[in-house]
């Protein structure tokens, strides 16, 4: 019996079948282990502002899981994610600047483009009100421009606007239900700076800030008070550069800083008072250095290796006051991750002229810092915890994945998609609709559609 996933299979071949072009898509840069900042790839808009110029005339939409089917379960659809952008030269060549307004189902916790963003991906305001009970904003306005000016140098501006705000008034004279006000929003604010010697060097440079806003009010019954919950901290930057050097003919060196931060917190106050808090809130740091070789093998096979180091620290916002005696049950204030080497290797191969195949694979060596009340816990991935928490160990990251994509070129469309790793095992099984595992399941091959036309 065919499912839903053997429909999706036989509609995607007959979509590729008339169509698909000439550009890479954020399923190509996952499906090659997430090489985005060392790739020249229309995604770059969203994460390297500046770069929109090049990627001018397009429009891009996308459909796909928040994740890589391999770390989610079977009720993981592609429906998860979906984004519709459009990108825009006016003028002869661009003269008068190009322009991109992109629609997202949501920014915040469905980021779809953003997916290479790793800023508004993990410094979003999903992040720091997890805790606070208001809804997720919804995304209004995403909207972005890039200018050249002269012959070496691009600026690029980017703006997204995510928020809601609803109000449930009842007739306090013949209702007892509460009155409440909830109002949320997130706002990004991006600079982006490309400079070239016009020869051998390519640098890119990216700014954004991010600020949060808005208040939950409620009032529970007649002359029975107010709670209300506003904003205390609400706000992250991001700084990024990373630099093309084309060293040999056919091998490109390319380096890359970024540093994150963000820090979310809430204050409730209340009429008369109440002992309920707020949460502690959380604040976030990330540092990445890399480098990265990208390869041109035969003309037709691109290979590209990095190494990076990662480092992440969280901790509360606001400490803790737990006092329990035993350490061990204390809520943890403080959780240090550096993940060094990161090696990351990705080949892309055009069969041919209208078919490309994708794998990478990643290799992480994680190891953790955990402080609860002054005392520190340290572990690997590779170690079990000296002391384990009444919680178990942290989620530690996998420290190797590997992943498949496939890409198709026609006229003047680029259909490129992110496969299941396990595809080559088990497509039989997901072109019928079964699990391999026994029953009949949703889970198919593909986890993200990415498609480009270039007019």
């Amino acid at each position: 019996m065919f499912k839903n996933w053997s429909t999706i299979v036989l509609v995607s071949l007959l979509v590729v079948a008339i169509a698909a072009p000439a550009f890479g898509t954020t399923a190509r840069v996952r499906s090659m282990a997430g090489t985005g900042n060392y790739l020249s790839d229309d995604s770059n808009v969203f994460r390297w502002y500046s770069t929109l110029p090049s990627y001018a005339n397009l429009v891009q939409a996308e459909i796909g899981t928040l994740g890589s089917l391999s770390d989610v379960d079977e009720f993981a659809f592609l429906s998860d994610t979906r984004a519709l952008g459009f990108n825009y030269a006016c003028g002869e060549d661009g003269k008068w600047g190009t322009y991109r307004i992109s629609l997202l189902e949501n920014a915040v916790d469905h980021p779809g483009f953003y997916l290479v963003n790793p800023f508004i991906y993990w410094h979003s305001l999903s992040n720091g009100a997890g805790d606070s009970g208001l809804s997720t904003p919804v995304n209004k306005w995403d909207l972005a421009g890039g200018w050249e000016i002269g012959e070496s140098i691009v600026l690029g501006l980017a703006y997204t606007r995510s928020s809601w705000k609803v109000e449930d008034e009842q007739n306090r004279a013949t209702q007892a239900d509460p009155n409440f006000k909830e109002s949320l929003s997130w706002t990004t604010i991006g600079v982006g700076f490309t400079w070239t010697n016009n020869e051998s060097v390519l640098l890119d440079a990216t700014f954004t800030y991010a600020t949060a806003g808005g208040e939950f009010e409620v009032t529970p019954a007649p002359a029975a008070g107010t709670s209300k919950i506003e904003w205390d901290k609400s706000g992250g930057f991001e700084i990024g550069a990373r630099l093309f050097y084309d060293w040999k003919d056919y091998v490109t060196v390319i380096p890359l800083f970024q540093y994150m931060t963000s820090e979310y917190a809430l204050t409730r106050t209340a009429t008369p008072a109440d002992p309920f808090p707020p949460g502690n809130g959380d604040k976030n740091a990330d540092i990445v250095i890399g480098a990265a070789l990208d390869l041109e093998v035969n003309g037709s096979n691109t290979l590209i290796f990095a190494a990076e180091y990662n480092w992440n620290k969280w901790e509360y916002s606001v400490a803790d006051t737990n006092t329990a005696p035993d350490y061990k049950i204390r809520p943890v204030q403080e959780l240090t991750t550096s993940v060094f080497p990161t090696f990351r290797l990705a080949l892309e191969s055009e069969i041919t002229s209208w078919l490309t195949t994708r794998v990478g694979a990643v290799h992480r060596n994680i190891s953790y810092t955990q402080t609860r009340a002054g005392k520190d816990m340290k572990w690997t991935n590779d170690e079990e915890a000296e002391d384990i928490n009444v919680n178990g160990e942290p989620s530690l990251p996998n420290s190797f994945d590997w992943f498949l994509g496939v890409g198709f070129n026609v006229a003047e469309w680029t259909i490129d998609m992110e496969l299941h790793e396990a595809t080559p095992f088990a497509t039989g099984y997901w072109i019928t609709g079964y699990s391999p595992w026994g029953g009949e399941g949703s889970q198919g091959p593909i986890s993200r559609i990415s498609a480009t036309y270039s007019f």
